[in-house]
Parts: C-alpha cells; structure tokens; sequence
C-alpha cells in the first residue's frame, strides 16, 4: 500500500481513491458470490449496468445507502465491503493495530 491516508484525505474529492477501488471490487467479489446478475443489482440500485460497472471498478462512489441495500440483498454484512481497506496510523503509514475511535 504506496498511499497514505493524508494522501487519501488530500486527494480531489471528486476523484475516486484506493479506497473507493477496494470497495468496488468487493462488491464485484460479494455480487458474485451471492449469485447477483449485474441487472439484478443494478435494479435493486435504481441504476444502469454501466453504472454497476464504474462502481465495481472504483470509478465512481457508491453511497452508504446502496452498499446497505447491497449488503441486503446479497446476505452479508456490511462491513464485507469494508474488509481489505487499509487502516494508517497518525503518520499516514500502515498500520497493524485496529482503528480506535477518539472522541471529540
């Protein structure tokens, strides 16, 4: 992983990230396994196949909404989408512990 996360948080906020890809491509993996056609998932978004396309490859974003609707209707988790995603520590590089949630 070559990008970090003041990479991430610093990059146009309307340019996909590695983020947005990983998220993609897990719904890609999670639309297969469960047996989804595009069309079925693609209905169920209220979007078209191409469209389907340009989330799985990590083109455009997906909003918290589809990736539950997503969750339901292929059976899993939600945060099935989120397994792969990298986790940085405050200097920008990978880490290995957990995220911890600082209050405000």
């Amino acid at each position: 992983m070559t990008e970090t996360w003041n990479s991430i948080r610093m990059s146009n906020p309307d340019e996909p990230n590695i983020i947005d890809t990983i998220i993609g491509t897990r719904v890609r993996e999670v639309r297969i396994a469960a047996g989804l056609t595009e069309a079925t998932c693609a209905r169920a978004l209220s979007c078209s196949i191409e469209q389907l396309a340009a989330y799985e490859a990590g083109d455009d974003r997906l909003r918290a909404s589809q990736l539950f609707q997503l969750s339901q209707l292929a059976g899993v988790p939600l945060s099935t989408f989120f397994e792969g995603v990298p986790v940085m520590n405050d200097t920008g590089a990978p880490s290995d512990d957990p995220p911890t949630h600082k209050p405000h």
